[in-house]
C-alpha cells in the first residue's frame, strides 16, 4: 500500500496544470458485409464462440455468444452418476462455473 501511494503521488505530480479536454468517441456508421462470421477466443474457463449473421445493413440479424460454462455444465450431469450426494456440489464446483455466462 505504501508503494502504491508513492506511485500515485508521482503520477499526480507529473500531471499538467491545465484542465483536461477529451472528445467523445465518434460513432462510425458502416455496413457489415452480408454473411456469417465465426470467431473463437480462448478464455480462462475454455473457448468462447462468437457468431454474427448479417444481411448487409448496419445492424446484424443475429449475434450469438457461446460460453464454455454452458458446455461444462452439461458434463456435470454425467459426472455425478454413481457418486454420493454430498460430492455433487464439489463436482459441480470443479468445473468452475460462471452462472452469469449462462444467463444469456
Amino acid at each position: 500500500m505504501i508503494e502504491i501511494c508513492r506511485i500515485l503521488r508521482q503520477a499526480v505530480s507529473t500531471l499538467p496544470e491545465e484542465p483536461f479536454h477529451t472528445a467523445p468517441p465518434t460513432t462510425a456508421r458502416f455496413n457489415v458485409p452480408a454473411g456469417t462470421a465465426v470467431s473463437r477466443v480462448e478464455a480462462p474457463r475454455g473457448e468462447v464462440l462468437y457468431q454474427i449473421t448479417s444481411n448487409g445493413t448496419e445492424i446484424p440479424e443475429r449475434v450469438r455468444v457461446r460460453t464454455p460454462t454452458l458446455m461444462h455444465m452439461a458434463t456435470v450431469r454425467f459426472t455425478v452418476l454413481g457418486q454420493e450426494l454430498a460430492d455433487s456440489s464439489l463436482i459441480q464446483a470443479s468445473c468452475d462455473p460462471c452462472y452469469s455466462c449462462t444467463d444469456r
